[in-house]
Order: structure tokens, then C-alpha cells, then sequence
């Protein structure tokens, strides 16, 4: 009976062992979706602040993004140029992340509408697009890492094929 005891106890104890490391991957998972989530709404703030899209808020390793312009996939280097807006008002819409890796990797899918003027480019005065990013932790910090871009009907991408000059 003593040992039939101690067998039970081991297998509660192993299944809390498991359910504690579940609930920490849920909790962590959770703060990672929340993060990400307030960086989205951040990075469009910010780009309405500055007229600026900030190089910063991409992986050092690069990223690869397809454009709502239709054109090819772009390599965004680690370098990737601070792009310039003559005007920006465009918002984020509907997001919601899913936790791929738990601390590592976060899926984002939103929709964006406003209009945007690159500098010395044409207006793109409705702007109505459904993105996908994915974002990876390096450093501490939250950095895109894919993106794809695609316009809705009845709604206009970017402009431009690419964001390299």
C-alpha cells in the first residue's frame, strides 16, 4: 500500500510539474501577444510623429516583406534606409497575435486604412491593406522580421515595388 502511495504521489506530482510548465508558456505567451500588440500601435504612432518609418523596428538579421504594390518579394538588409513621408495617417485596425514560440515568436494580422505620401512619391490617399508580420525577440525587443502586405478591394496598396534605394 505504501508503495502504491508513493506512485501517486509521484504522478501528481509529475502532472502539476507539467501543468505549472504549461500555464508559465501560457502566461509568457500572453505577455508576448500583449507586447506585440502595443509595438503595432506604436510603430504607426510613431510613423505618424516622426513622417518616418524607423529602420529600428527590424530584425538586424534583415526581413523579407511582399508590398502592397504587388511587385516581387523584397530582402530588407539590416541597413534598410529610413523612409521619409510627407504626410502619414494611417492606422492600424483589428489586431490580433498569436504566440508561435513562447519569449521567441509572435504572428501578427491587422488591417491598416488612412492615406500616406512617401517623399517624392504620389499620394496613396486610401490606403486599405491586410497585413501579416511576424516578429521575432532579439535583444530584449520585438523586431519584424516577415511582412505581407495586401490591398483590399476597394481600398489601394503602397505606391512603390520596394523599399530599397
Amino acid at each position: 500500500m505504501k508503495k502504491q502511495f508513493q506512485i501517486l504521489l509521484a504522478i501528481i506530482f509529475v502532472l502539476n510539474s507539467n501543468v505549472l510548465a504549461d500555464n508559465h508558456n501560457d502566461s509568457q505567451s500572453d505577455k508576448d501577444v500583449r507586447e506585440v500588440e502595443q509595438l503595432i500601435y506604436e510603430i504607426f504612432a510613431n510613423q505618424k510623429k516622426n513622417l518616418s518609418m524607423d529602420p529600428e523596428t527590424f530584425s538586424k538579421k534583415g526581413a523579407l516583406a511582399f508590398f502592397s504594390s504587388g511587385g516581387l518579394m523584397q530582402e530588407l538588409s539590416p541597413e534598410v534606409k529610413n523612409r521619409i513621408f510627407e504626410s502619414f495617417a494611417v492606422k492600424p485596425k483589428h489586431v490580433h497575435c498569436i504566440s508561435l514560440v513562447a519569449g521567441s515568436a509572435v504572428a501578427a494580422m491587422f488591417y491598416v486604412e488612412g492615406s500616406e505620401q512617401y517623399k517624392g512619391q504620389a499620394l496613396v490617399p486610401n490606403k486599405l491593406c491586410r497585413v501579416t508580420q511576424v516578429f521575432v525577440k532579439e535583444g530584449g525587443a520585438w523586431k519584424i522580421r516577415v511582412a505581407h502586405w495586401s490591398p483590399i478591394i476597394g481600398g489601394q496598396g503602397t505606391t512603390s515595388t520596394s523599399v530599397n534605394d
